[in-house]
């Protein structure tokens, strides 16, 4: 049997349906506050972990643009090396190309001119 309705249990009813919806509401700010919380602490926590992401890639970086001089000056020395090597063989073939052609020279001079013997 439901007890009679009348406007002291109306009264009654309705305050503990506020009170629930209440105490619903206060435990739905706090799920909702725990959960920010929590994003904030993950958000705090990978600060320093992409912090140490980003200076990693940044010496990794610096460390390829380093490999690259150096390879590109070693490749500058060598083709300087090269240059020089070249040219100082250059020029040996070219002493020894007028020495020859100064003694054919010479041979001829000697071979034509006058005999005095």
């Amino acid at each position: 049997m439901e007890p009679r309705r009348n406007a002291s249990n109306v009264d009654s009813m309705t305050a503990n349906r506020r009170r629930e919806e209440q105490k619903l509401k206060v435990l739905t700010d706090y799920t909702g506050e725990t959960t920010r919380l929590q994003i904030a602490a993950k958000s705090e926590i990978s600060i320093p972990q992409r912090r140490r992401a980003a200076q990693t890639l940044k010496l990794q970086t610096e460390s390829q643009i380093r490999d690259l001089q150096d390879r590109r000056a070693a490749a500058k020395r060598r083709h300087d090396l090269d240059v020089s090597q070249s040219q100082a063989l250059a020029n040996e073939l070219e002493r020894r190309q007028a020495e020859r052609d100064r003694k054919e020279r010479e041979v001829q001079r000697i071979a034509t001119g006058p005999r005095n013997i």
